[in-house]
């Protein structure tokens, strides 16, 4: 029991964190900066782990982002964050790792993407 309300505490940790992300986003791309700042290719991004005192950034370019979020169970973390018992590494370079939710945690993921519209977030 212990054990997967740890579980469950870690994939409610970074579903808030990919939440924070989006809505960072929504909001940057409805200020028109037009004459003001330059288009960024690369833009910080939480790290998406499970620890909730996390506040490392993480280095994305707009395609990087992009691949993260093809998939609802998938989250970008720093590479030394990820956690084996909850999570697995589908890419990984030397800025971040992309983590797919195992089957036990992928309900939470699923549920509260912000980009489905079957979320219910």
């Amino acid at each position: 029991m212990f054990d997967e309300d740890r579980k469950d505490r870690q994939a409610k940790n970074e579903v808030v964190f990919r939440s924070l992300n989006e809505r960072v986003r929504d909001v940057a791309e409805s200020i028109d900066l037009t004459g003001v700042a330059e288009p960024r290719d690369v833009e910080q991004c939480l790290c998406e782990c499970a620890d909730p005192a996390c506040t490392a950034t993480i280095n994305l370019t707009y395609s990087e982002y992009e691949t993260v979020r093809s998939s609802p169970i998938h989250f970008a973390v720093l590479p030394d964050h990820v956690v084996p018992d909850v999570e697995t590494v589908v890419a990984a370079n030397d800025r971040f790792a992309i983590v797919r939710k195992d089957v036990g945690e992928r309900a939470q993921a699923l549920a509260t993407d912000p980009r489905s519209s079957e979320s219910s977030s």
